[in-house]
C-alpha cells in the first residue's frame, strides 16, 4: 500500500488514470515493447532517461527515471534509487520502466543516478546523470566597501548547499577571505582588496554562479584628501602628489584630470597616493578627479588645484612718453596659451593699452596709452584673472623675483624755455612753460616759481602750460609737476631752459635825502622789485650796511648808519643788486 505523501498522491493519480501500458521511452518491436519482454525476462536495470536532469541543491524535487528492468508489480521487490551516492528521500515504483525519486540534497554536477532492483544495480551511461543547480547570487550586503578590502559581506542567493561544502567566493575575480557558510541561501566573507566594480561569484565544488549575472560589489570610489602642491605655474609639466584613499592596492592605472584636462602622466604609487604631471592651465580652484576603472573621485574643496595667476616681472622699456604710443614688452609668467590670450587685457595705471597681443606664456605686447606719472602698475588680465605685482620679497637677496619691476614710468616733464623769462617782482602776469610730457589732463599739472606755487596753472597741451606768476625776487627755476613728477630744474641748478628771473630792484629816490652824521634816523627808500621778504633784502649806504626795518615791493624803511657826505644807497634783493640813479643818495651834514 502506498503512503499518502507527495509521491503517493502522484502515484495514486497515475493509477487512477491508468498506469502507462506502453512506456513512451521503450522501443517497440513487432507490436510489443522490447522493455516489457526484457523485464519479463529479467536482467540488470537500465536507465534511459532522467527527467528533469537538474534540480535545486536542497533536494525534494521529483525525478522521473525511465528505463527497463525496474521490477514487476507482482513482486515485493521494490527498487532503490540514489543520486550521486545519496539515496532518494522517497522512491515510488510506477512500472518496470519507470520509477519516481524525491531527490536528496546535494551539490555539484554530473551526479550518477542508479537504480537497484533485487541487489542488481544499473550501470552508468550518458543518460544516467543528474545535475544540482549551480549557485546563484541574488543580493549582497553591503554592496560596497573599501578598496583596501576588509569589509564583511553577506551574500544571499540559492544553491549554496544544504550542508557546508566549503564554498568559495570571488569579488572581481579575487578570492574573498574567511568564507563562512551559513545556509543554503546565505554566505559571509571578508572582501579582498580591489578597485572599480567587481562581479560577485560563488563556487561550490565544480559549480559556480554565472559570470556577469548582475550582482556586483562596488569598491569605494577614490577619495582625494590633499594635493601637494595645491598651486603652481600655468606652464604645467611639474609633478603633483595626490593623497587620499581607495586608489587600489595594485597598479590601478589611474586616469587623473585637472580642471577637465588629462594629466600629462598619471602614476599609481599606493592605495593612498597617486601622482600627476600637470597639464597647462590657468585659473584657480580647478577640480582634480582621480578615476579608477570608471569610478571618479567626488568633487571637494580639498581636491582643488589653483594655477598661479599671471605675474609681471619686467618691462621693456621701463618708461615712455606721456602721449602714449610706446611699444612695450611685458615679461612675466603664467600668461596662459594663445587661445586664452585672445581675451587678454593689459593696462597701465588702470588705463587699457591702445593695443595688446599675447606672445607667449611669459611675454605680452602693449602699445601704451597716454598717461602721466611714475610707478604706474602694469596689469595683465588672463582668463579674468588679474596679474600680481612684484612680490614684496623680490628685493631680498636670493629671491626668484630679484630685480622684479612691474611699474611703468611716464617720462618726467621737461621745460625747454620760459616765455617771457623775466618779469616784475610783483607777479600777477602769465608766463608760458614750453617743453613736453605735460600729459593730457589739466587736473594733474601744477607749476611752481621756485618753491612757490603759481597763482594759477593752465594746462594747454602736452607741450605747453601757463603760470600766473606769484610775487618773488631773484633768479629762480620754473618747476612743472605732473602727477608727482617734476622737471630736472626742480633738483638741478644747472638747468637753463626753465630759468625765470625776477627783475632786479630799482632805487628811485630816498626821503629824506639828508640826515644827522651820527645816523639813527628812519629813511624811506622808494623804488621797485624790492619784494616783501625782509630777510632777502640788504641795503648799503656807501659801504656801510643800513638796518632794514620794513620792506614792500615799492618801498622800504631803513635806519641810517653813521656817515658824512653824499653816499649812494644800494639795495640788494636775493642775488640781484640795484643800480640806483645818481639822485638816489643820502647826505649827512655836520653842524
Amino acid at each position: 500500500m502506498l503512503k499518502l505523501n507527495r509521491l503517493g498522491q502522484f502515484v495514486l493519480l497515475l493509477l487512477v488514470v491508468g498506469a502507462p501500458a506502453q512506456p513512451s521511452y521503450a522501443q517497440r518491436e513487432g507490436g510489443q515493447t522490447v522493455g516489457r519482454r526484457r523485464s519479463e525476462m529479467g536482467g540488470a536495470p537500465v536507465i534511459e532517461d532522467v527527467n528533469p536532469a537538474n534540480g535545486p541543491t536542497a533536494g525534494g524535487n521529483i525525478i522521473t527515471i525511465g528505463g527497463m528492468n525496474f521490477g514487476s508489480g507482482n513482486t515485493n521487490v521494490q527498487p532503490s534509487v540514489s543520486v550521486g551516492g545519496a539515496p532518494c528521500q522517497q522512491v515510488v515504483w510506477v512500472s518496470a520502466t519507470s520509477v519516481l525519486c524525491e531527490a536528496p540534497e546535494g551539490v555539484g554536477g554530473h551526479k550518477l543516478v542508479t537504480v537497484e532492483v533485487g541487489g542488481v544495480t544499473s550501470s552508468s551511461n550518458p543518460s544516467s546523470y543528474f545535475n544540482y543547480d549551480p549557485p546563484s547570487v541574488l543580493a549582497i550586503e553591503p554592496g560596497h566597501g573599501s578598496a583596501s578590502g576588509g569589509t564583511m559581506v553577506t551574500i544571499v542567493g540559492t544553491n549554496f548547499g544544504a550542508t557546508n561544502n566549503n564554498p568559495s567566493v570571488t569579488i572581481g575575480g579575487r578570492p574573498c577571505q574567511n568564507v563562512v557558510w551559513l545556509s543554503n541561501t546565505k554566505l559571509q566573507c571578508v572582501s579582498p582588496p580591489g578597485i572599480g566594480i567587481g562581479d560577485v561569484r560563488v563556487f561550490v565544488l565544480d559549480e559556480s554562479s554565472p559570470e556577469n549575472f548582475g550582482t556586483i560589489f562596488e569598491f569605494d570610489a577614490p577619495v582625494v584628501s590633499k594635493l601637494v602642491p595645491d598651486h603652481g605655474p600655468s606652464t604645467g609639466g611639474y609633478t603633483m602628489t595626490i593623497q587620499g584613499l581607495n586608489f587600489g592596492t595594485i597598479d590601478s592605472k589611474p586616469q587623473i584630470k585637472v580642471g577637465g584636462k588629462q594629466c600629462r602622466r598619471s602614476t599609481w604609487k599606493s592605495n593612498e597616493e597617486v601622482m600627476c604631471v600637470l597639464p597647462k592651465g590657468v585659473g584657480p580652484e580647478k577640480q582634480v578627479t582621480v578615476d579608477i576603472l570608471g569610478q571618479p573621485s567626488r568633487p571637494s574643496p580639498r581636491a582643488q588645484f589653483s594655477y598661479d595667476g599671471p605675474i609681471v616681472t619686467a618691462l621693456q622699456p621701463e618708461h615712455g612718453a606721456t602721449i602714449g604710443g610706446t611699444h612695450l614688452t611685458v615679461l612675466g609668467a603664467n600668461f596662459g596659451n594663445e587661445e586664452e590670450g585672445k581675451n587678454l587685457q593689459v593696462s597701465i595705471g588702470q588705463i587699457p593699452c591702445s593695443s595688446q597681443r599675447w606672445i607667449s606664456e611669459s611675454s605680452l605686447f602693449c602699445i601704451t596709452p597716454a598717461g602721466v606719472g611714475a610707478g604706474k602698475e602694469v596689469e595683465a588680465v588672463v582668463s579674468a584673472i588679474k596679474s600680481s605685482p612684484c612680490p614684496a620679497a623680490s628685493s631680498k637677496p636670493g629671491s626668484p623675483y630679484s630685480g622684479c619691476k612691474s611699474t611703468f614710468d611716464y617720462d618726467r616733464p621737461n621745460i625747454d624755455r620760459v616765455e617771457p623769462n623775466h618779469g616784475p617782482a610783483a607777479g600777477g602776469y602769465f608766463v608760458a612753460a614750453l617743453g613736453d610730457n605735460y600729459g593730457t589732463s589739466p587736473n594733474l599739472i601744477k607749476l611752481y616759481m621756485g618753491g612757490v606755487e603759481c597763482e594759477k596753472t593752465q594746462w594747454v597741451s602736452n607741450t605747453k602750460a601757463r603760470c600766473l606768476v606769484p610775487p618773488g625776487v631773484g633768479i629762480t627755476h620754473l618747476i612743472v609737476d605732473v602727477d608727482g613728477q617734476r622737471n630736472s630744474g626742480a633738483s638741478s641748478a644747472a638747468a637753463e631752459g626753465d630759468i625765470f628771473t625776477y627783475d632786479a630792484p630799482v632805487v628811485k629816490r630816498v626821503l629824506p635825502s639828508a640826515g644827522d652824521p651820527l645816523g639813527g634816523q628812519l629813511v624811506t627808500v622808494y623804488g621797485d622789485n624790492f619784494g616783501s621778504d625782509k630777510s632777502k633784502v640788504s641795503v648799503l649806504v656807501g659801504q656801510v650796511p643800513a638796518r632794514v626795518v620794513h620792506v614792500s615791493n615799492e618801498q622800504m624803511m631803513i635806519v641810517m648808519p653813521q656817515g658824512e657826505g653824499n653816499r649812494a644807497v644800494r639795495v640788494r634783493v636775493a642775488d640781484q643788486e640795484s643800480l640806483p640813479p645818481s639822485s638816489s643818495s643820502s647826505s649827512s651834514s655836520s653842524s
